[in-house]
């Protein structure tokens, strides 16, 4: 994508967050290619071409990320499921909590591990249209904006 219709693209994608009650689907993938999708409701600019999720991710997102960097963020009108895809990778993760109190075996059945909050940054660098239907084309096709 060139960067002029990048910048462009990343711009109607900001307003759609300004104008809609969305949800992210952010789908990572293994080395072998298995995916996995986690779902977030927020996330912030924080450059340009730049994306932060603060939360607290499964393991399997986390172990994908540092296997294939490559990700693919879905940003979905609640209402009329219909968005955006960002394609891009990541620039960086760091853990930036894990769960106080957590004593291992303490409930029957639970996880291995505590649970730990990570930020990730992801760099966009392609912004597909997102909606039901036979295709997610380019941006710059009208009769499939959100």
């Amino acid at each position: 994508m060139r960067e002029e219709d990048l910048n462009q693209s990343l711009d109607e994608v900001k307003k759609f967050f300004q104008d809609h009650q969305t949800f992210l689907l952010i789908g990572t993938a293994d080395r072998n290619g298995l995916p996995h999708l986690a779902m977030e409701m927020e996330v912030q600019w924080i450059k340009e071409r730049t994306i932060r999720f603060e939360s607290w991710f499964c393991l399997a997102t986390i172990r994908n990320l540092s296997e294939n960097p490559r990700v693919a963020v879905a940003v979905i009108d609640q209402k009329t499921h219909k968005g955006y895809q960002l394609l891009g990778q990541i620039e960086s993760i760091h853990e930036t909590a894990i769960l106080d109190g957590y004593v291992a075996g303490e409930i029957p059945g639970e996880q291995i591990f505590p649970a730990q909050a990570y930020r990730i940054d992801i760099a966009i660098d392609r912004v597909l249209h997102f909606s039901p239907g036979p295709c997610s084309a380019p941006l710059g096709h009208d009769d499939l904006s959100p």
